[in-house]
């Protein structure tokens, strides 16, 4: 495995690390005192974060291609898509109280969409055996998963004094994931095009 893949898998696992310490305050909430829908609420949230936490947490090994070749990958693959479904499927209603107003709710209900989508297209691919588009859709699947991270890392402008939190949040709500598809589709398309270049030459002989 090159180094490159060895740091961005690194780099990957301490982003799920500080989103798993950053999120742990969500478990040390008193109810008492607190209205059921309220009650309730919180207990989505606390599934959507562990559902997060799976996700996060093994998707970062799939990247490991002698684990791609074994039953492990499988086995990981198991509990990165239920991660996924128990975080998009809460996503969508906690989306509904997401502060930021209508920009931020709706922001966070449409990662919430297609995240569910990747991850539905990368099942159908795998099962159908067609590991190539499997692998493309896990991909986007996995970025937006990861927006978790780029969204709270985006939170950070909220210190210049030029730009307020609220706006920062609006922002963040959709950026964060937008920002790590397109940075995805810049990597592949670079990736196609130095393959061609490596195929010209040979085709050319031929």
């Amino acid at each position: 495995m090159s180094r490159s893949r060895i740091l961005l898998i690194l780099f990957f696992l301490l982003g799920s690390i500080s989103i798993f310490v950053m999120s742990l305050h969500y478990f040390d909430d008193v109810e008492s005192g607190v209205s059921y829908s309220a009650q309730i609420f919180n207990h989505l949230l606390k599934v959507h974060i562990v559902g997060g936490m799976l996700a996060i947490f093994t998707g970062p090994f799939q990247f490991i291609g002698k684990l791609r070749r074994s039953k492990a990958h499988k086995t990981l693959g198991y509990i990165y898509t239920l991660g996924v479904y128990i975080g998009s499927t809460t996503g969508v209603i906690i989306a509904t109280q997401a502060m930021g107003g209508i920009v931020a709710k709706t922001g966070f209900f449409a990662l919430a969409i297609v995240w569910f989508y990747c991850n539905t297209l990368g099942i159908k691919y795998a099962i159908q055996g067609d590991y190539t588009q499997h692998g493309k859709w896990m991909l986007r699947c996995f970025a937006l998963t990861f927006s978790s991270i780029t969204q709270r890392t985006m939170l950070l402008f909220a210190f210049l004094p030029i730009i307020s939190f609220s706006t920062v949040y609006q922002i963040s709500a959709w950026a964060s994931w937008v920002f790590n598809l397109l940075l995805l589709a810049y990597f592949e398309r670079r990736r196609t095009s130095i393959r061609r270049r490596h195929l010209s030459p040979v085709l050319e002989l031929k």
